[in-house]
């Protein structure tokens, strides 16, 4: 008996072994992944490679546990399918945490590459008065600083996806074209937003000569203004006292006016600096 017993001690210790990786056999796929992402706060980049390495270890370790026969005194044990069993399991495992890593790219990425599309969108806009004009000023200088948290964003993904060269995992070329294309963005960007600027050049002299055009009748107006002044100073005509008052209400108004407009004068030429 104890001659039996003592031959089963390495048998049993080496069922010891694949029992504490088997626990990867009893783990569902989708359950883990969902309970993983859901985490939390949201598990970082080092949580999720080091998740990753968990089952990656157990797929490397099981198949150096033992040989795939192992000979001992009372019988002989056949590991090869158990091996396949953990080892294929282990990947999957494995393979669906890289690939939660490659969906949440892609999907960071196309939400950059909107944000990009939608800022030369706006420096694209043609603008047809001095306000759209300065509103377009103001967007080109602050887009520097946008572009900027974008690329640190890019960086982000690419860091993430370059994790996974440690698992040897394949992305798909698509994935890898998709991530790349972000960083063509912020030459776009610049491009775009020269010919912006030497657009809005354009325009800035162009709204400039209509302002000063308007600036020069607006004079001419003032002068005729000066004149109707003159005159109502002069009118004394008793008889018509009920017209000659309606004509100095309608000037006073049209002075006022007049006011309003030399502010706006003076507002557009700020644009313009």
């Amino acid at each position: 008996g104890e001659n039996v017993d003592a031959a089963f001690v390495p048998v049993l210790e080496l069922c010891k072994k694949y029992e504490e990786l088997a626990y990867v056999m009893g783990t569902d796929v989708i359950v883990m992944v969902q309970e993983f992402v859901q985490t939390l706060p949201p598990p970082t980049l080092e949580q999720y490679v080091e998740k990753i390495r968990q089952y990656h270890g157990v797929a490397t370790e099981v198949l150096m546990l033992s040989e795939d026969e192992e000979f001992f005194q009372l019988l002989r044990v056949d590991t090869m399918d158990l091996k396949t069993t953990v080892r294929s399991k282990a990947l999957e495992l494995r393979d669906a945490l890289c690939q939660q890593i490659i969906i949440d790219a892609n999907n960071r990425n196309h939400d950059i590459i909107a944000r990009y599309e939608a800022m030369l969108a706006r420096v694209k806009e043609k603008p047809s008065n001095e306000n759209e004009l300065a509103a377009l000023k103001q967007y080109m200088a602050a887009s520097e600083r946008m572009v900027l948290g974008l690329c640190d964003e890019v960086d982000v993904v690419h860091e993430r996806l370059s994790a996974l060269d440690e698992f040897s995992v394949r992305i798909p070329a698509d994935d890898i074209h998709l991530a790349w294309s972000t960083r063509q963005y912020p030459e776009k960007f610049d491009d775009q937003a020269l010919r912006t600027m030497v657009a809005i050049e354009r325009d800035q002299t162009r709204m400039l000569d209509e302002l000063n055009v308007e600036k020069e009748k607006f004079e001419q107006l003032l002068e005729d203004f000066e004149k109707e002044v003159e005159n109502a100073k002069s009118m004394a005509d008793y008889k018509n006292q009920e017209k000659v008052v309606e004509e100095i209400n309608g000037l006073q108004d049209a002075i006022a006016e007049a006011g309003l407009k030399a502010q706006n004068f003076n507002e557009r030429e700020i644009i313009f600096g």
